[in-house]
């Protein structure tokens, strides 16, 4: 009776599903100016905002690094000229 006792919350335990296959770097500075809004089993959903050219191809040639395929990116009030 005693091992049922305590067998009984066991039973109640749900799956705990794993996150997402594709997270966040834990360092956000390494996409600056760029930044890791969400992770997902698609991809990463990076929002650019505020930011020039040059500035944009550093935080994009540091996401290359993280090998992990980008689902959204968005990118908001840029400084682009021609």
């Amino acid at each position: 009776m005693l091992l049922l006792l305590l067998l009984v919350p066991l039973s109640q335990a749900g799956y705990v599903p794993p996150g997402p296959l594709y997270r966040c770097p834990e360092k956000p500075l390494l996409l600056f100016p760029c930044e890791c809004e969400a992770g997902g089993d698609n991809g990463l959903s990076i929002r650019c905002e505020n930011s020039n050219l040059a500035s944009l191809s550093i935080g994009i040639a540091n996401l290359a690094t993280l090998n992990a395929p980008v689902e959204r990116l968005t990118l908001s009030k840029c400084h682009f000229s021609q």
